[in-house]
């Protein structure tokens, strides 16, 4: 969690790929998001650029929503 979400600089996202993990006795298909932000501190300074991955899922009515529960999700490298 950000300590101060207004302070976000240089914001990217980027939709790297397809993505299957098993969960739940069947396999999980998604897209791979890959996203980097600057953001400040608790001190109050920019720390540098943060990169992460998440796996996205959608459903038949369009709803998205973050799979955060992926055990067996191996994120492949994002491009800078």
């Amino acid at each position: 969690m950000l300590k101060d979400p207004d302070s976000i600089k240089q914001p990217r996202v980027t939709v790297s790929g397809i993505v299957g993990w098993p969960a739940r006795g069947a396999w999980m298909l998604g897209w791979q998001v890959c996203y980097a932000y600057n953001a400040k501190n608790s001190n109050g300074a920019y720390v540098g650029v943060k990169q992460s991955t998440m796996p996205v899922v959608c459903s038949h009515t369009g709803t998205c929503y973050a799979y955060s529960n992926v055990t067996n999700y191996e994120p492949s490298p994002c491009s800078q």
